[in-house]
């Protein structure tokens, strides 16, 4: 850190022995990536909230169109096809694999937001709506 001495204040008058700090270029360079880094946290979380919100305003827009369908994503599983002629022939909930591998912030809450406004209005229609155990009942049909 740097300080200067006898630098003139405010209001114009001299500060006399009152120390100010000024920043090395070390520091100021700091103080930049600091500020990069938080803006970049900061558009994640946007983006993040933006998903969320078109998520769920997509879902209530099929649900009042009465298209059900699942979003999903990740990394292509063998069982796949069941999973969705599972859902289809059960619930005649279509399943959408949306996203791959490598998703964003956005298509993960996108899809999440999505699918539990989804979910939450199948289990008020029907009473239940077993997610977990379809997928396991996926998994083992693709292993027989």
């Amino acid at each position: 850190m740097v300080y200067t001495r006898g630098h003139v204040g405010e209001y114009g008058h001299k500060a006399g022995n009152a120390m100010r700090w000024r920043p090395t270029a070390l520091q100021s360079l700091l103080l930049i990536l600091a500020s990069c880094v938080a803006g970049t946290i900061g558009y994640d979380e946007y983006l993040m909230w933006c998903g969320a919100r078109d998520g769920l305003t997509d879902a209530r827009a099929d649900i009042n169109s009465c298209t059900l369908r699942l979003k999903w994503g990740g990394h292509a599983k063998p069982w796949r096809p069941n999973v969705i002629r599972l859902f289809k022939d059960r619930y005649d909930v279509d399943v959408q694999y949306v996203y791959g591998c490598n998703s964003s912030w956005y298509q993960l809450k996108y899809a999440g937001a999505y699918n539990t406004e989804i979910s939450r209005h199948i289990t008020a229609v029907l009473g239940s709506f077993p997610v977990e155990q379809l997928e396991e009942e996926a998994r083992n049909e693709s292993r027989k």
